[in-house]
Parts: C-alpha cells; sequence; structure tokens
C-alpha cells in the first residue's frame, strides 16, 4: 500500500492525477451497495402480518422500493460502466492509427535516405532529415516516445492503469532525457508544437527541469 502511495505521489509530482470520476468511483459504489442493504434490511424487519397469505400495503411498498432501486442503480452503473469501456476502446483506436500514420511517415524517410541519388542528400545522419521530407529517423523515435508516454497518462487518468505502470512508463521516458539532451529539446519542442495534451508538456517540462543539474551529458558530433 505504501509503495502504491509513494507511486501515486510521484505521478502527482508530474501532474498526472486521476479524474474525478476514478477518485469518487470507490465511494460511489460504496454507497450505491450500503443504500440497497439499507433498503432490504428495511424490507426485512417489516411486521409479518397476521395471514400468511396477505401483504400489507407497507411490506409491499418496501419490496417494491428495493426492487426498483436495485434495477435504477443496477442500469445506472451498467451504462456508466458500457460509457467507460467504449471511451478506453476509442482511446486504443485512436493511439493505434497514430502509430499506422507513423509508421508510415518513418518508411517514407528511410525510403528517402536508401533511394537518394547520390550525391543529391548529404551524408546520413540520423538527427538530420532528408530534405524531401523534413523530420528525421530521430525525430520519429521522440514522437514515438511522446505517444507512447501521452497514451499510458491518459489511461492512468480514466483509471484503466495501475499506479505502477504508469510510473514505469514515465521512468522510462525520463531515462531517455537523461541519457540524451537532444531527445529532451526535441520532446519539449514537438511537446508544445505537435498538439499534445498540457499534461504531456508538463511532464517533459518538469523532466528536463529535474535533469538540467545533470547538463554534463554531451552531444554526439552533427546534431
Amino acid at each position: 500500500m505504501c509503495r502504491i502511495s509513494a507511486e501515486r505521489g510521484k505521478l502527482a509530482y508530474y501532474g498526472i492525477k486521476p479524474n474525478m470520476w476514478v477518485m469518487v468511483r470507490p465511494w460511489l459504489i460504496g454507497a450505491v451497495i450500503l443504500l440497497i442493504l439499507l433498503l432490504i434490511l428495511l424490507w426485512l424487519k417489516q411486521p409479518i402480518p397476521d395471514d400468511a397469505k396477505a401483504n400489507t400495503s407497507s411490506q409491499e411498498t418496501a419490496k417494491d422500493a428495493v426492487e426498483i432501486s436495485v434495477i435504477i442503480f443496477g442500469f445506472v452503473f451498467g451504462y456508466i460502466q458500457w460509457i467507460m469501456a467504449r471511451y478506453e476502446s476509442s482511446l486504443d483506436k485512436f493511439y493505434d492509427r497514430l502509430d499506422v500514420a507513423n509508421n508510415r511517415l518513418g518508411a517514407m524517410v528511410d525510403q528517402s535516405w536508401s533511394q537518394a541519388t547520390p550525391g543529391t542528400l548529404p551524408p546520413f545522419n540520423v538527427y538530420t532529415p532528408p530534405d524531401p521530407v523534413g523530420v528525421s529517423l530521430f525525430d520519429m523515435w521522440v514522437f514515438a516516445e511522446l505517444d507512447n508516454l501521452e497514451y499510458v497518462v491518459e489511461k492512468y487518468t480514466w483509471g484503466f492503469l495501475t499506479p505502477t505502470l504508469a510510473c514505469r512508463a514515465v521512468e522510462t521516458f525520463k531515462s531517455r532525457c537523461v541519457h540524451d539532451k537532444t531527445f529532451t529539446e526535441r520532446a519539449l519542442n514537438f511537446a508544445a508544437a505537435s498538439g499534445y495534451r498540457k499534461t504531456t508538456r508538463i511532464i517533459v517540462e518538469r523532466i528536463r527541469s529535474d535533469i538540467q543539474p545533470l547538463a554534463e551529458l554531451q552531444q554526439p558530433d552533427g546534431r
């Protein structure tokens, strides 16, 4: 339990927090279960009539209240779960399609280098984009890491992912930044200018702030 609390605290430090629904959901479910139990107890405590075949109006009312409440709460809870399942499915499909687009762009970059006429392009450099495309292979890697980070954060925010996995994703992204200053700077630029969520930009900015004291990292030649 302490480990989970520490992981949630670490995520909160980077601005990653569950939304209100995730925080309220356990209490809401508990309240609904408690209310149903109280209604059932109310129904069971109704006095037993002298005639076993007869039912008093109060018993009928309590019984109807229990049945109606169970049906309503069951329907509402089922509907909410259905909506959440649809959102999770839409989220997965969106990032799947985004990955397809990124793969196609990466293939274009690769073909631009491999099929270029000798002398028309500068010597191959993973950090340099070929003129016909405008992004480098290194840029595509940065985009892929940003997409993965944003995907994990969004799933955690809506309660589809555990704090442990979300923390692992953030630490993995941070390790990329620690070992490559160019990665950090380009991730920051892309997060700010390529339509990523505000939370993603905050994470990258906080990571860069954290690793600035380790700025002795040297850039490879040609970046």
